[in-house]
């Protein structure tokens, strides 16, 4: 079991905005994404967000009154694209690839059409396209924008029989294949594909997979027992199997960072001690690939997930803090600057 060395809070941030033009409140959902800098404070606080000991600056970057979720910064970072997701009568209705300039949340540009429900944008490692999920052909598909433009012609990688409901791409850092999952026989597979589609390898069981800056290894989350743990494997013949997280906590959405030395993920552990019930809210860590060295880096009572750390030194999630999912992002100080981050722009 791994042990945490929890960075302690510097700064512990109130930010809040009422969404009662919203319509939609929802539950709070399982994502199955130095000082703290201080953000003005909207009315009708709700949640509570702060970086701790680990990251600056924590900045809201997206604040429209739909979910905005699963981050994926440029390799330029100069665009982040998220999915967005408006629901009706308690179901999803539309499902969109958005996106923004990072610094200001400016330049909002729809990627995909709304007569399509599109998700979990990636991009090629050269930025010259992205990759993502799409029922625009009239079946979940994984599909190729032609461009890094909005409404880009799209080319189908695969989906259908060979891998029926595809989800959660990642592109290796050559751009000759890319890593998702699909639903094989009631059960999510980590499948493996030429760029093109051909040679659709079958990893194993488990969700989720990100691939390592060297093109190794996939980092991924699969059940043992009743939590979800975070595990390492050969990204070309599935062995080497390590699992890196053990402990009574769901862990999820890993990410790694530019260097491969940090592994992003996040996690529901905690506890309340005088129920005796797992805390249920979600917050973003940081631990090395042998399992040590665990980092917390968010914490208060909002849930935070599916962390994104870009090349421009930047780390962006998705929250509730205000409500409904934004993207935010912090910047990583001290130690976990010191071990993940590559060279930063600033």
């Amino acid at each position: 079991m791994i042990r945490l060395r929890r960075a302690a809070p510097l700064v512990l941030l109130a930010l809040s905005l009422g969404l009662a033009a919203c319509g939609h409140r929802r539950p709070r959902t399982r994502y199955v994404e130095g000082p703290a800098a201080v953000v003005a404070a909207p009315a009708s606080p709700t949640r509570v967000l702060n970086a701790t000991g680990v990251g600056r600056a924590l900045t809201r970057v997206t604040s429209d009154p739909i979910d905005e979720l699963m981050p994926a910064i440029s390799p330029a970072g100069d665009v982040v694209l998220f999915e967005t997701r408006v629901y009706s009568g308690g179901q999803m209705t539309q499902q969109t690839i958005v996106g923004v300039e990072p610094e200001a949340g400016a330049l909002r540009t729809m990627y995909t059409s709304a007569t399509a429900k599109s998700a979990t944008p990636t991009w090629m490692p050269d930025g010259s396209a992205i990759v993502f999920t799409s029922d625009s052909s009239g079946r979940p598909s994984l599909v190729k924008s032609m461009a890094a433009q909005p409404n880009a012609a799209l080319t189908v990688i695969t989906g259908g029989d060979a891998a029926p409901f595809p989800k959660r791409p990642s592109v290796s850092p050559d751009g000759r294949k890319v890593a998702f999952q699909a639903e094989l026989r009631g059960r999510s597979q980590i499948m493996v594909a030429g760029i093109d589609g051909t040679r659709v390898t079958m990893l194993g069981e488990g969700q989720r997979p990100a691939w390592s800056p060297d093109g190794r290894r996939l980092a991924f989350s699969r059940k043992v027992n009743d939590n979800a743990q975070i595990f390492l494997v050969n990204a070309d013949s599935g062995t080497n199997l390590v699992q890196v997280t053990n402990d009574l906590a769901d862990n999820d959405n890993p990410a790694w960072s530019p260097n491969g030395r940090l592994l992003l993920f996040n996690s529901n552990r905690g506890w309340d001690h005088a129920g005796g019930v797992r805390d249920a809210v979600w917050n973003i860590f940081a631990v090395k690939p042998d399992g040590t060295g665990l980092l917390q880096l968010t914490d208060g009572d909002s849930d935070s997930g599916a962390p994104c750390w870009g090349r421009d030194g930047w780390i962006y999630f998705h929250s509730n803090q205000a409500g409904g999912y934004d993207i935010w992002r912090m910047h990583p100080v001290g130690e976990l600057e010191s071990m993940g981050a590559p060279a930063t722009r600033r």
